[in-house]
């Protein structure tokens, strides 16, 4: 267990309750004691210990066998963001740079204790909400991007109390998240669960924070395979589009004389296109969440920074007037090195959707998505109330509910100003409607929209109109074949429904969710239905 504000003189180690082992460092026995750092280890634990470095009254490393690893423990205690100046926090984070810096690489490298940082919603999915980032928040992120550390506690799900790490005591209503725990991307699938611990009353306004971690790597689930995607970005390539036609002149002539019914009709000519357009364009797997890297972070940086702290290691060496001189003027060229390259980002993204905004509009809405912060993660509820307001967890349960909340929805009585459906009767039975005509169905896909989502069949506008006259011709013969039989395919009448809060109300009732519906278009000839 890592301690912040010790307030105890000196450094060394000692037995205390029940032979737990205490080891702290803070100032000299002839300062005032404000700050300090410790670990509280268990005895047999403590046996383990093979170095520990009392680095500064905020600083103290532990190293420790645990099985066949060895782990390194950093506990610090940061400057308050409102107390202190730039300059010293800027000193505290650069000594601790320093300090991870010269950590052994196979190590386990753990980082934690009250950083009094507020980074908002820059870091992991369920940091604390509705906080800004301070600037001991972005020393916290420069620090995170500069050694590859990801923050555990804020990649976890839970209710705002196990967020929260620290509480105004007389006004519980303000509270932030200040402490964190800190450790490499490449452990972190050895953590099972970080949190803070509301129940724990100790005297003091911070709640302590939990991590819990594996001895061994736990063993990662077996990946789910990606789907494959055809790649229709092909499809603006001419040879493309002509070997596409081809290809389905060549199985449109090869149909049966005879016709069957509306859904082998459909079937064929969905699987002669998605046929014909994976030989022709191929696939692809959709894309993953990747972790993007810092955009501003390029050699000049690096080389800035690094320089920074090797005079940095001579100041504190030599305590010299010059060399504190030299690292002070150092560390203002680091800053304008920094803000520079901000700059230059923030411009050359700029200039990259000024460009994307004239060439294609899907690019620059993409480039504005990846840069977006997301205001609050998306956190769908899976359980949801019934007609009653008592909550459902079984999943078919659940998929009842919402068939009987569409149906009232879709399908509206007589209340209001609507009016009950009532069944199609044709005026005139005995006369034969007239075929849909090639012309009809060559409008309809040449004023339908591009760049939209494919319904369950997963056929586009683009797709259709790569197949040039021999997939007006087919499609053609399918709609005529739904018009005589007044039956539409199977897939035509599946629909994909994704449920989206409002940020209103409640999460668990289904009428403060909109239902984004992405379905296959029937085509024109509906609307003569």
């Amino acid at each position: 267990m890592g301690i912040s504000y010790t307030r105890l003189k000196g450094k060394g180690m000692k037995e205390s309750h029940n032979d737990y082992v205490l080891i702290w460092s803070g100032v000299d026995k002839n300062k005032r004691a404000v700050h300090g750092v410790g670990f509280y280890l268990h005895p047999e634990l403590a046996k383990n210990i093979m170095e520990v470095d009392y680095i500064s009254e905020r600083i103290i490393r532990l190293r420790i066998q645990q099985e066949k690893e060895v782990t390194t423990y950093i506990q610090v205690y940061a400057p308050c963001n409102d107390s202190y100046s730039d300059e010293d926090k800027d000193t505290f984070f650069e000594e601790l740079s320093d300090v991870i810096n010269s950590t052994k690489n196979q190590d386990m490298l753990v980082v934690m204790g009250d950083m009094n940082g507020h980074v908002g919603n820059y870091l992991g999915p369920h940091s604390a909400p509705n906080t800004s980032r301070n600037y001991n928040g972005q020393l916290i992120l420069e620090l995170c991007a500069q050694h590859d550390l990801f923050v555990t506690n804020t990649f976890f799900q839970h209710r705002s109390s196990q967020i929260f790490t620290w509480y105004k005591w007389n006004d519980l209503t303000k509270a932030s998240q200040l402490d964190f725990i800190l450790i490499k991307k490449t452990d972190r699938c050895k953590v099972n669960d970080s949190k803070a611990m509301p129940n724990i009353h100790i005297d003091t306004d911070h709640r302590p924070v939990m991590m819990e971690t594996s001895a061994r790597r736990r063993p990662r689930p077996n990946k789910r395979q990606q789907p494959e995607t055809i790649n229709l970005r092909k499809l603006a390539e001419e040879p493309v589009k002509a070997a596409i036609e081809q290809q389905m002149d060549q199985l449109f002539q090869k149909l049966p004389d005879q016709e069957g019914n509306t859904e082998e009709e459909w079937t064929w000519f969905k699987d002669a296109l998605t046929d014909t357009l994976k030989a022709n364009c191929g696939t692809k797997k959709r894309k993953t969440g990747q972790v993007k890297g810092t955009s501003w972070w390029n050699d000049t940086v690096k080389a800035a920074t690094k320089e920074k702290k090797r005079l940095f290691k001579k100041w504190s060496k030599s305590n010299l007037e010059a060399d504190y001189n030299e690292y002070r003027e150092a560390r203002r060229n680091c800053k304008k090195t920094i803000k520079e390259a901000k700059d230059q980002s923030w411009k050359t993204y700029g200039e990259d959707l000024a460009e994307k905004s004239s060439s294609s509009s899907r690019e620059f809405f993409r480039a504005v998505k990846a840069y977006k912060q997301r205001d609050e993660p998306f956190d769908p509820t899976a359980i949801i109330n019934d007609k009653d307001g008592n909550p459902l967890t079984d999943s078919c349960k659940i998929t009842n509910r919402w068939g009987e909340y569409f149906e009232d929805l879709l399908n509206p009585s007589g209340d209001g100003d609507r009016q009950q459906q009532q069944p199609f009767h044709p005026r005139f039975q005995e006369e034969v409607d007239p075929p849909i005509l090639q012309e009809e169905v060559r409008n309809a896909i040449k004023t339908s929209p591009e760049n939209k989502a494919a319904g369950i069949d997963d056929i586009t506008t683009e797709a259709i109109r790569a197949c040039g006259d021999t997939g007006v011709k087919w499609l053609t013969r399918v709609f005529n074949r739904a018009w005589e039989e007044r039956a539409v395919p199977d897939d035509w009448q599946r629909a994909i429904i994704v449920p989206i809060w409002k940020k209103k109300g409640v999460k668990e009732i289904v009428a403060n969710i909109e239902e984004s519906l992405c379905s296959a278009i029937l085509g024109r000839f509906m609307e003569r239905s």
